[in-house]
């Protein structure tokens, strides 16, 4: 039995859970409907992804999934891409970072998880997802610890344009709720995945005129990711102000459980799994993240008071 996989489903359908209830117990409708809506295009990018690209597979170890091997989508990652979203989004807020450069600071957030995740999972029971590559313990050309440069590329454009997406939904319409926000929010995801995909095919081709041209330079991916995330790093810092916008409330809290649930799930596998001793260096960023990530939640926890 994949117990590991089965902890890490239900209780992040489990949290998923949570966060919904207290949108409705709030009456934050318009959060709900975001929250949803952030959810439902994780759950048709992972569909849409294996479907079309055929890029990477699913373990078969999850419960609840959509479709059938090899094609299957398991609901709870969908969730999660869901949560990430919008408590990343939360924190963001909270820290009063300028309301045009939030989306930046999202990504970021959202990065530092999956940094810390994907490492982990593809060696879990099997690996929760195949990338079809071998399983690298080093950082090279192709991958980082054996996951393609490509995913965090693609995770990148995926955050930055969905929480532009989301936030230019608040600046039309001063959350309100209305025909067209729904309707704005159904068709969200489709905004997103253009950018996604023309960032990834421009990144694919502009690779390939190079090799072409009888360049050869087999860290390009690994460069536009390390320079997307440089010029984040450089909007957020330059657009963070010395106090908070909002007041901590329960969907702060939540916020910071659903972060810190993720690196501690994922640095306790790590652990578990004997990793610390087959891939040290892997353990040690993992490590420096979460501190990073703790450092945040502890700067907004004194901030607010």
């Amino acid at each position: 039995m994949a117990i590991i996989t089965s902890i890490f489903e239900f209780f992040f359908i489990g949290l998923y859970m949570v966060f919904f209830i207290n949108y409705v117990k709030n009456r934050e409708y318009l959060k709900l409907i975001n929250f949803i809506s952030a959810s439902a295009f994780g759950i048709t990018l992972e569909y849409l992804s294996i479907y079309i690209f055929d890029n990477y597979h699913y373990s078969e170890n999850f419960i609840i999934q959509l479709g059938n091997a090899p094609n299957n989508v398991p609901i709870v990652i969908g969730l999660c891409w869901g949560m990430i979203i919008v408590s990343s989004m939360r924190i963001s807020d909270t820290f009063g970072i300028r309301k045009r450069y939030r989306p930046f600071m999202d990504t970021l957030q959202a990065m530092l998880i999956d940094f810390t995740m994907d490492v982990t999972a593809i060696r879990i029971e099997g690996g929760f997802w195949d990338w079809g590559i071998p399983q690298y313990t080093e950082i090279n050309s192709s991958s980082y610890f054996g996951v393609p440069w490509g995913n965090y590329l693609g995770w990148f454009l995926i955050v930055l344009t969905f929480s532009f997406t989301i936030r230019l939904n608040h600046h039309l319409w001063n959350d309100k709720i209305n025909t067209k926000v729904i309707i704005y929010n159904i068709l969200a995801p489709l905004f997103s995945y253009l950018p996604l995909y023309l960032g990834l095919e421009g990144t694919k081709q502009s690779y390939l005129f190079l090799l072409r041209s009888g360049v050869n330079f087999p860290w390009y991916t690994f460069s536009i990711v390390a320079t997307l995330h440089l010029i984040a790093l450089i909007v957020v810092i330059r657009a963070i102000r010395s106090s908070i916008n909002i007041d901590p409330d329960s969907n702060t809290r939540l916020a910071v459980i659903l972060q810190t649930s993720f690196h501690v799930f994922y640095l306790t596998a790590f652990i578990y799994l004997g990793l610390l001793s087959s891939i040290p260096l892997a353990g040690l960023i993992a490590g420096i993240l979460f501190v990073i990530n703790l450092v945040i939640h502890y700067q907004l926890h004194r901030l607010g008071k």
